[in-house]
């Protein structure tokens, strides 16, 4: 046990002597002042806990609070017109604080699936809304018309009757929209579903002895002062905090989602098939259901099209995932090949200028080596995001692979290729350096063979010292056969070549 949790077992403890003493005097006198003595330590106790709770969760349980407090209104009434005033406490003023008291619970539940359930609020709000309507559609016809029917002549008794088990029926959706939400298993947990199916259990004790016309015995009311002290307990507890957290998406429970909801799908049409076997259905029944199908089949239909969303969303983010570098944030290989014939196709159809540039690290892998692969990987994000703001708007910057890196420079001249190249060189981070190779496209050879070219540039600059920008010879007719033979990136690796392992 956490010294934390101490507080709130004693609380609990007083609040079960309190329960025991009035099972013990229920038909004393002073048994009413007992429950209420144990009614009220458990609406403080919600109230000691929402006070405590971090402000992002603090309305969930001033809510639950709120739900006690009018429950304990009610009581109070109950009391006094009962054993003060003489009076028949049903239906009266009563009544109406305990059912303005299930609205207040309510919304503290679906807040709590709410936050649970953060950035997925919507599809929340729908799956709650489709279990609701069908709960709601099979408790009219099973419960609240029944109990509605025995509620007496008028129609105040009749609507009292009735809402208490309609109230019933959307606690008890929003719980089991609870754990459809995944809900954290805690001891705050527990205690704040078992208050609540005490509360359920206790009003469907009550619903019984009305349909029967018995007077409802003494488990009814400990079921009452048992969901105020869980409720309370719940709240104090140190592990209420945790609830009010997001709850990760995982696979289990979006099976046991789908689950939940086909069950929901078919209890409106065996609700209308058992109820169609009961010849005293009346009219009001069958609209009910007739009215709970088309609601369902809307909320269906409006939860496929936010499954279909997210999975547009989620088709995007793939395609971009597999269309750039993890590292970097640039372009990766098979985006280059791409963007390559792309543009190679345009500039042969309109005679424009190409140019193609390869840049690789010098020295990286012992760069890597001295300072290590973390310090490594800033080097290369700081220095491609210098780059990419060079050159934004220009060209096409994308890793071809390791350290080397390729830049698309289309309809611009040599000179101001080589300039932006030069800018890029120098815009290295943490004082490393890097070497370019640079080729012009002559319309007529194949995008690798530009490539290769480019690349054979860079060979020559690394072997030339590094940290420099040569032009392929054979587009400075000065210098051409003085350059070595072009190759493939493909036929060896950057920390492979001779020159680049050079001092």
């Amino acid at each position: 046990m956490q010294p934390t949790a101490r507080p709130a077992y004693v609380a609990l403890g007083g609040g079960l002597l309190l329960c025991a003493l009035y099972a013990s005097r229920a038909a004393e006198p002073e048994g009413a002042v007992l429950y209420l003595l144990g009614a009220a330590s458990g609406t403080a106790l919600c109230c000691v806990g929402a006070s405590r709770m971090p402000p992002g969760a603090r309305h969930i349980w001033w809510a639950l609070a709120a739900g006690q407090a009018l429950f304990l209104l009610g009581d109070v009434l109950y009391v006094l017109i009962e054993n003060v005033l003489g009076g028949d406490p049903y239906p009266s003023v009563a009544d109406a604080a305990y059912l303005a008291s299930y609205p207040a619970l309510a919304a503290g539940l679906l807040w709590l699936v709410r936050i649970r359930q953060r950035g997925r609020q919507r599809a929340a709000l729908l799956d709650a809304a489709i279990l609701t309507t069908a709960m709601a559609t099979a408790g009219f016809v099973f419960i609240v018309e029944p109990s509605a029917a025995a509620g007496g002549g008028s129609v105040l008794e009749n609507v009292v009757a009735g809402a208490y088990p309609a109230a019933d029926v959307l606690l008890l959706a929003l719980l089991v929209q609870m754990f459809i939400a995944g809900m954290r298993a805690n001891v705050a947990s527990w205690a704040l579903v078992g208050g609540i199916v005490a509360l359920l259990v206790a009003d469907l004790g009550y619903v019984a002895s009305a349909l029967t016309d018995t007077s409802h015995p003494a488990w009814i009311d400990l079921g009452y002062l048992a969901s105020y002290l869980l409720i309370g307990f719940a709240a104090v507890h140190p592990s209420a905090q945790a609830l009010s957290e997001p709850t990760p998406i995982r696979s289990s429970r979006s099976l046991a989602r789908l689950a939940w909801l086909g069950a929901a799908l078919i209890l409106t049409p065996v609700t209308e098939f058992v109820a169609g076997q009961d010849a005293d259905t009346d009219h009001h029944g069958s609209v009910v259901m007739l009215a709970g199908g088309c609601l369902i089949a809307l909320l269906v239909v409006l939860r496929m099209a936010d499954l279909v969303q997210q999975l547009q969303y989620k088709a995007v983010e793939l395609a971009a995932l597999a269309r750039r570098d993890g590292l970097t944030g640039l372009a990766n290989r098979r985006t280059w090949d791409y963007e390559l014939s792309r543009v190679c196709d345009a500039a042969r159809k309109e005679g424009t200028t190409l140019h193609i540039a390869v840049l690789d690290m010098d020295h990286f892998k012992r760069f890597n080596d001295e300072h290590g692969h973390t310090m490594g990987d800033m080097v290369l994000r700081g220095t491609t995001q210098a780059w990419a703001d060079l050159v934004q708007g220009r060209g096409f910057l994308a890793r071809y692979g390791g350290e080397e890196f390729t830049v698309l420079l289309p309809d611009m001249g040599l000179t101001e290729a080589e300039a932006l190249l030069d800018q890029m060189r120098r815009a290295v981070t943490h004082d490393q350096t890097c070497s370019i190779g640079l080729a012009t496209w002559d319309h007529r050879e194949t995008p690798a063979d530009l490539v290769g070219r480019a690349d054979g540039a860079l060979y020559q600059a690394k072997g030339e010292g590094r940290d420099r920008i040569v032009v392929s010879a054979s587009d400075r007719p000065e210098l051409a056969g003085s350059a070595p033979a072009p190759h493939s990136p493909a036929e060896e690796a950057p920390e492979a070549r001779p020159a680049q392992t050079a001092p």
